[in-house]
C-alpha cells in the first residue's frame, strides 16, 4: 500500500510539472504571436480607410488585447507558486519550503533550528502513512489549482483567436 502511495504522490507531482511547463510554453507563443500583431494597431491608425474599417478594427483589437491579458494572466497564475496559509509550529510539513525557510528564519542559532527539524522528522517517520496520505492531498489541490487556471487561460484564448482571424480578414479586405 505504501508503494501505491508513492506512485500516486509521483504521479500528482509530475502532471503539477507538466502544467507548469504547458503554461511556460503557452506564455511564451502567445507573447510572440502579441509582438507579432502588435504592429497591426500602428496599420489602422495610420490607414486612410473608412470609418466603418476603423471601428471594427478596433472592435476586434479590444477584443484581442483583453483576450491577451485574461490569457497571460491564467498563465502566470498556473506558474506562480503559492505560500500555504501561516500556521502553528505544530502543523509545519518538512516537505515544504516555506515551512523549513520559517524555522531557519525563527530559529536563534542552527543547534536550534537542527532540532526543531529533527524533531519533525521523528514525527513524520512515525506518522509516515499519514504523511504521504496527507501529502498527496496537498499535491492533488496544487495540481487542480493549476489545471483550473491552465484550462481558463486555454479557454480565454479562443476570443483572442477568433479576434485575430477578424483582424487578418479585415486587413485582407483593406
Amino acid at each position: 500500500m505504501q508503494e501505491r502511495k508513492k506512485e500516486i504522490f509521483n504521479e500528482i507531482e509530475s502532471q503539477i510539472n507538466k502544467m507548469d511547463n504547458k503554461a511556460g510554453i503557452l506564455v511564451s507563443v502567445v507573447g510572440i504571436v502579441f509582438a507579432l500583431t502588435i504592429d497591426l494597431l500602428n496599420v489602422v491608425s495610420k490607414s486612410e480607410v473608412s470609418i466603418y474599417y476603423k471601428t471594427f478594427s478596433y472592435i476586434f483589437l479590444g477584443i484581442y488585447l483583453l483576450s491577451f491579458l485574461a490569457s497571460m494572466s491564467f498563465f502566470i497564475l498556473t506558474i506562480i507558486p503559492r505560500k500555504k496559509k501561516a500556521c502553528d509550529n505544530e502543523k509545519i510539513n518538512i516537505n515544504y519550503y516555506y515551512d523549513l525557510s520559517d524555522i531557519q528564519r525563527e530559529s536563534a542559532d542552527n543547534k536550534t533550528r537542527n532540532e526543531v527539524f529533527n524533531d519533525k522528522l521523528k514525527k513524520e517517520e512515525n506518522e509516515e502513512d499519514n504523511t504521504l496520505t496527507n501529502q498527496i492531498f496537498i499535491n492533488a489541490e496544487i495540481c487542480r489549482r493549476k489545471h483550473d487556471t491552465l484550462f481558463y487561460g486555454i479557454i480565454a484564448l479562443v476570443p483572442l483567436a477568433l479576434s485575430m482571424i477578424g483582424l487578418l480578414v479585415l486587413f485582407a479586405i483593406g
